[in-house]
């Protein structure tokens, strides 16, 4: 008969010590993130101090996270997220309004334009939402089996939910929205090899076939909702040439 035999707890164990330090809890609750602690700072003061910390110190930031398990706090950020771009999107339209009206060879219609804009930007919290949403799934599709320990879909959202946080750079007319894009791919790639902890060249696989994805499906959205409004009377016209057509008899 096998007699079990209990070590005691001063007697360290190499290979029991390497099997624990190569688990680890990726569910476990953090002190809480600024937007987590709104209640504490207020919600505007939260909201622009989770993207401060989202830019400058991702790790610690998706480290932090107190409900990792519920998507309450990270759909409401990233929809949070998605206004700003409502604001890109009224800035944008404002330095192309400008650039049109200051062209003679430009025809702007200013009540279609401003009405296409306008609804454009009433769309963008929902839009960023559905792509944080197709992003999260394929990240997660593209680096199944390349992780140490495997992540539910909901933690997965919440760690890239909050790394998104760069695409408000949107804002900036021209290059913002790349530059957006670009430091948004550099903290999915963070994220991904330090909080999922999986192997790095997944991560960047997964990282660019997310945000392809989401481009797919962005520029989809975005084309369907012009042919829509068009469809209706709305943007459609809005900017034409006025250089006339020539027609050959």
């Amino acid at each position: 008969m096998t007699r079990r035999v209990e070590v005691p707890d001063d007697i360290q164990i190499a290979a029991l010590q390497k099997k624990r330090a190569g688990t680890y809890d990726l569910m476990r609750p953090g002190e809480g993130t600024p937007w987590e602690n709104r209640g504490q700072s207020g919600l505007f003061s939260a909201f622009f101090k989770n993207i401060g910390r989202a830019m400058s110190s991702p790790v610690l930031l998706v480290d932090h996270i107190r409900r990792p398990e519920t998507t309450s706090d990270i759909n409401a950020y990233v929809i949070g997220c998605g206004l700003m771009l409502s604001i890109a999107v009224l800035t944008q339209s404002t330095v192309m309004f400008m650039t049109a009206r200051s062209n003679p060879k430009v025809i702007l219609d200013p009540t279609a334009f401003w009405e296409g804009a306008a609804v454009m930007a009433a769309l963008m919290p929902l839009v960023w939402w559905l792509l944080i949403g197709i992003g999260c799934r394929v990240y997660k599709f593209l680096v199944t089996g390349d992780s140490k320990q495997k992540a539910p879909p909901v933690l997965f959202q919440n760690v890239l939910g909050y790394t998104s946080s760069p695409i408000i750079l949107a804002i900036v007319p021209y290059v913002g929205i790349w530059i957006g894009v670009v430091w948004l791919m550099v903290l999915w790639i963070i994220a991904g090899r330090r909080r999922l902890y999986i192997a790095p060249a997944a991560t960047v696989i997964a990282t660019i076939g997310a945000i392809i994805a989401m481009g797919v499906l962005g520029t989809a959205l975005v084309l369907g909702l012009y042919a829509l409004m068009n469809g209706y009377g709305v943007f459609g016209g809005a900017i034409t040439s006025a250089t006339p057509a020539v027609v050959h008899s």
